[in-house]
This record gives structure tokens, C-alpha cells and sequence, in this order.
């Protein structure tokens, strides 16, 4: 440890014979002086002596004497790798504090490190940023505050934190980064150190959001923290959004797969007589069903309904008449009017084929005729006709 020792204010004079040897006029204290004497009293004899150890006085601010017999304190130089200093009273310089620094000569105070910086430690010429996930708002501070939960700061030399938007949220202090909420949770305010799941009958298939979707039309989530909604198996339906659980399609209604949102009313010449069906079935013979029907509708007397029927047929009560409850036939009216129709029909037919025969005979009938006659003079037979009888 480097002892305290004092500056002479004057000069002290003084004289030593020592043989040949002399000094005169130089610059000791008298305790130098009086050391000098007893290790060489035999060869020394001083003729004057002008100097008082009360003429010393402290180094000022900013400056050092760590030798003796000086007459002049040095200016602090920097006490790190060369010696830096900031602040020192009497001989030595002071280092500077944890939370300050000086980085000029000759400086009688320290300076207080920035807001968003540090020192951790004493006799420094500069402050540390504070990193990311920390930050200071005062000044003068030796270590960096790390952020709240709920909080974070991606950036350094930062004065605050900030809050986690909605959306994400930071369980941890002293973080750089928030966390985006997971697949079916949701945080919808800032500064959240959590996220919550989705309730019941919604979802989220998102990262980051801040609220959930209700499951629509024919999709249902009976648990929290759904990530996807599910569809009604066949035969079941949804029929509002936010459901919670499937229910079976009604009488009268069908659905065939997953595909379909909703239940749909059988088509006509179909129906249900059951809850929860996937197909509806196919109306019987003697019964018609219209569309939605959940029960066969029953054929009067006079009406016709094939399998499969949307609604009744009748049979024409003059000309038809009903065999059974899928068909017609003609009536008994009906054939027999027909019937004597076509006999008249051939009867004038055959009768005009005789009579055109009658009036135009064949030619081959009336040459052989001819041949049958008896031969005279040519010009009698010219002029004689045969003659004919009959019709």
C-alpha cells in the first residue's frame, strides 16, 4: 500500500559539506535531511537549514502523489489496463462508484450511468447497455431490472419493458421475446401471463389469437381447448353454431354422412319413421309420402300409388279401372266400345274391297271371253258387241 506523504508548498534550503561533494538549494523534506545525517553524519556537516514539514500540503482533486519527496501532484490517468482514476481526495485518486464512470483527466466527480445502462463495476470509463429481457429507469444503477412477467424487451438499452400484446403472454421475468397462445387458447388482453383454453362448443386453430371461434352449423367441441371442431356423425346433427353435442336427426329427416351439416327432410316418395336415421326409406305399394313424411300416407279406393309414390294417382272412372293399389286397366266399357268399333271397321273394309272388285274386273277375265265366241266376217265382229249378263 502506497503511503500518504505531503508536497512541499516552498523550496528548503540548505547546505551540506561532505568533502568535495556539496549541495545547495535542492528540495528535500527535512525529514530526507535528517535520515541523510545519521547514515552519513561522519562525512556531512550542514551549514543551513530552511525548511518546515508543516510547509506540505494534500494532492487537490483529480490529482496524485504516490512517491515522496515530490514537488508537484500528477493528474489522475486512467486506473483500468493504465492506471485509470476518476475522483481522489488527498494523495491517491478515488475510483469511481459501481453505477458511475468518468472518462476524461482531471475530474473531481464521477458520472452516474444513463438510464438504460449499468455498471456492476467500481473505476470504469464507460456504462454497459442494459440487454435484451432487462431495463433501467434510473440513473447511477449497477445491474439492469429484468422484465415482469407478462412483459418483454426484444431490444437493449431500453428504459421500460413492454407488455405482451393480446394474443401471447410471458410467464417468466427478465424475457426478450412474448410467447404466441397455442392451438385452441387465447389471451384478449395485454400483459398476460398466460393464456386460456377455449370453453366448450368453440375453437381456435390459430397461434396468437386473442379470442375463439364458435363451431358452426353441424360441428360440435364438447371439451375446452379444442383446436378443431368435429362434425356430427351420420344420422346426427348440429343445428345451431357453439354446440357442445350432436343430436339425432328428427322423423322425417335423414342425414347420409359427415359431409352434410344439417339433417335434411326426406324427398318426396320417401320418409322416416325413426330419430337419428342416415337414409330414408322408400314409400310401400298403396301409399304415397310427401316430402318430410315421417309415416307412409295411405291410397284411397280410387287412386293408384306405385312404390315410392310423392303423391296419389287416380284411375279415369269411364274409360279405367283400378286392378290394385300400383295400377289401371281399361274398363269393361272401354273394351267393348272398341271392340264393336273394329268390327264395323272391318266390315266396311271388306265390303269396299268387293265392290271395287266388281266395277273393275280383271283384263285377263274378259280376253278369254273374247276367244270363246264364234269367228264371221271381219267387219260384223267389228261392228258386233259381245254381250254380257250377269250383275
Amino acid at each position: 500500500m502506497k503511503i500518504p506523504v505531503c508536497v512541499l508548498l516552498g523550496t528548503c534550503f540548505f547546505a551540506i559539506n561532505a568533502g568535495d561533494l556539496q549541495w545547495r538549494g535542492t528540495e528535500y523534506t527535512r525529514e530526507i535531511i535528517s535520515e541523510f545525517h545519521r547514515v552519513n553524519h561522519s562525512r556531512l556537516r550542514i551549514n543551513s537549514f530552511n525548511c518546515s514539514v508543516d510547509d506540505c500540503r494534500p494532492c487537490s482533486p483529480g490529482s496524485y502523489a504516490d512517491v515522496k519527496n515530490v514537488t508537484e501532484c500528477q493528474c489522475c490517468k486512467q486506473l483500468n489496463v493504465n492506471g485509470s482514476c476518476s475522483v481522489k481526495t488527498g494523495v491517491f485518486c478515488t475510483p469511481c462508484p459501481m453505477g458511475h464512470y468518468q472518462n476524461e483527466e482531471k475530474q473531481e466527480q464521477c458520472k452516474p450511468c444513463p438510464t438504460g445502462s449499468k455498471q456492476p463495476k467500481t473505476g470504469q470509463t464507460e456504462c454497459i447497455p442494459c440487454d435484451s429481457g432487462t431495463y433501467q429507469n434510473m440513473e447511477g444503477q449497477s445491474e439492469c431490472k429484468p422484465c415482469e412477467e407478462g412483459t418483454s424487451q426484444p431490444r437493449k438499452n431500453q428504459t421500460s419493458c413492454l407488455p405482451c400484446n393480446p394474443g401471447q403472454y410471458q410467464p417468466d421475468k427478465g424475457q426478450s421475446q412474448c410467447i404466441p397462445c397455442d392451438y385452441g387458447k387465447f389471451s384478449n388482453g395485454s400483459g398476460s401471463l398466460n393464456c386460456s383454453a377455449c370453453e366448450p362448443g368453440s375453437y381456435q386453430s390459430d397461434k396468437g389469437r386473442d379470442r375463439c371461434l364458435p363451431c358452426e352449423k353441424g360441428n360440435i367441441c364438447w371439451e375446452s381447448g379444442c383446436a378443431h371442431c368435429r362434425p356430427c356423425s351420420a344420422g346426427t346433427e348440429a343445428r345451431s353454431s357453439g354446440m357442445t353435442n350432436c343430436t339425432e336427426c328428427e322423423k322425417g329427416h335423414a342425414k347420409q354422412s359427415e359431409s352434410s351439416a344439417l339433417c335434411q327432410p326426406c324427398e318426396p316418395g320417401t320418409y322416416s319413421n325413426q330419430f337419428g336415421l342416415s337414409h330414408c326409406m322408400t314409400c310401400p305399394t298403396g301409399y304415397y309420402c310427401i316430402s318430410g313424411s315421417d309415416s307412409p300416407i295411405e291410397c284411397m279406393k280410387y287412386e293408384i300409388c306405385p312404390p315410392g309414390s310423392g303423391q296419389p294417382g287416380e284411375c279415369e272412372q269411364i274409360w279405367h279401372r283400378k286392378v290394385d293399389n300400383s295400377r289401371c286397366l281399361y274398363s269393361d266399357t272401354f273394351i267393348a266400345v272398341v271392340s264393336v268399333a273394329a268390327a264395323v271397321a272391318l266390315i266396311l273394309i271388306v265390303f269396299v274391297i268387293i265392290r271395287l272388285a266388281k266395277v273393275n274386273p280383271p283384263q285377263s277375265s274378259i280376253d278369254e271371253r273374247a276367244r270363246l265366241l264364234p269367228s264371221g266376217n271381219s267387219n260384223s265382229s267389228a261392228q258386233t258387241e259381245p254381250s254380257y249378263t250377269g250383275l
